[in-house]
């Protein structure tokens, strides 16, 4: 069986992959320049704060050359192994890098220590501070070039690695510090400066850390995208209401499925018709892979809207409730058989899914007579339930 790719908004525009390179090249260049500039300086001076200053350069330059790989592999198509693309590519390697960037700043942080217990002169010139001073200012330079690209092809890498840029000209400014006090004969103030710009390289390996290692372990979505995706399936004035939203991203991938509610009495054709609808502009807006289950809602009688106000009562009451759908009712008012589907909080535990299905059971048979048979589901906790119409 011949294997078909991806061919949409799974594969990067060569724009986008234009920018990117654009942005990793800049910073490579600049950042290899920089930190042969710093690291001469700093064992001219003996300076350990501006050694260490040249070595978060160097970070920087690993990271940069993250960022052009990164661009290279997610920009390769789909393949028979990698149906959604390489866009985690770029999350992996981040990884690795702030990994090796933590144990060399660890290296450092020693180094530091027993430069405060044992201090050495510093002999520094008005000539090295200002040349540190403007490599500040270059990197600083830098940081904003690559915020500008990044908000150009809308690219967190991009706007991590400019985030790094600055905090390596902040780190710059406080070598400065280091050296004017040194100057002036408070040359210990060396080995404290040495270790608080350690400590910015291991924050800096820490956020450059958290963001893939989130994507890889399936981050729950911005409130702003379930904003969007609840606005746009409620456009539809056919649709009652949307929930069971799940995303997966894949890089630049992005798989959707959603439940959308409509009348019960619709045809299978218009009822399909409204999920194509609904399913072209959400791939339109959002550029996503979509896939969409249409549930039936039943016409709201008076016993249906008692039996929903009893169901609402409970999940205001209850603690591991947060909302029902899917309510459908059965029978006549003797011989009623009710089926749907809870909402369980963020905060539920995970063994407390049966508890809760008993204790809406329980709930139900007393508030409501004439129960014969009931059907519980508790969704899972990895998909989002927006605006039911019984909410």
């Amino acid at each position: 069986m011949k294997y078909e790719p991806y061919t949409a908004s799974q594969t990067i525009k060569k724009p986008r992959i234009f920018y990117g390179k654009l942005g990793a090249w800049a910073s490579i260049l600049l950042n290899l320049f920089l930190f042969i500039l710093k690291a001469i300086l700093g064992f001219i001076t003996g300076s350990l704060a501006l050694i260490a200053d040249a070595f978060h350069t160097l970070s920087d330059l690993a990271t940069s050359f993250v960022v052009l790989i990164s661009f290279h592999i997610i920009a390769k198509p789909s393949d028979e192994k990698h149906p959604f693309g390489h866009g985690r590519a770029e999350f992996i390697s981040a990884i690795i890098m702030s990994t090796l960037l933590a144990i060399t700043s660890f290296e450092l942080l020693k180094q530091s220590i027993e430069r405060i217990i044992n201090p050495i002169d510093i002999q520094v010139s008005w000539w090295v501070i200002s040349i540190v001073f403007v490599t500040a200012l270059f990197k600083e330079g830098l940081a904003l070039y690559s915020m500008k690209l990044s908000k150009k092809i809308n690219s967190d890498t991009l706007k991590a690695d400019a985030w790094h840029h600055r905090l390596d000209a902040i780190s710059s400014l406080l070598v400065v510090l280091a050296f004017i006090f040194s100057y002036y004969g408070f040359s210990y103030l060396d080995g404290p400066a040495g270790i608080l710009i350690t400590l910015i390289i291991f924050y800096s390996a820490f956020k450059i850390a958290k963001s893939p290692i989130d994507h890889l372990l399936g981050m729950s979505p911005g409130e702003d995208l379930l904003h969007k995706i609840e606005k746009i399936t409620l456009s539809f004035s056919e649709v009652k209401g949307v929930h069971d939203v799940i995303i997966h991203n894949y890089g630049e991938i992005m798989i959707l499925s959603l439940h959308i509610e409509i009348d019960e009495n619709l045809k299978f054709i218009e009822a399909h018709r409204i999920a194509d609808d609904v399913d072209k502009s959400l791939r339109q807006e959002l550029g996503a892979h979509v896939t969409i289950h249409f549930d039936p809602v039943m016409e709201r009688t008076p016993n249906y809207r008692e039996v929903e106000k009893i169901l609402q009562k409970f999940c205001r009451k209850h603690p591991d409730c947060d909302s029902f759908h899917d309510l459908r009712i059965y029978g006549k008012s003797k011989n009623l058989k009710l089926i749907l589907d809870l909402v369980s909080t963020q905060d539920s535990k995970q063994n407390s899914e049966q508890k809760l299905i008993e204790d809406c059971r329980n709930f139900i048979l007393e508030n409501i007579r004439g129960v014969e048979n009931i059907t519980i589901k508790v969704e899972p906790i990895f998909s989002i339930s927006r605006k039911s119409r019984h909410n």
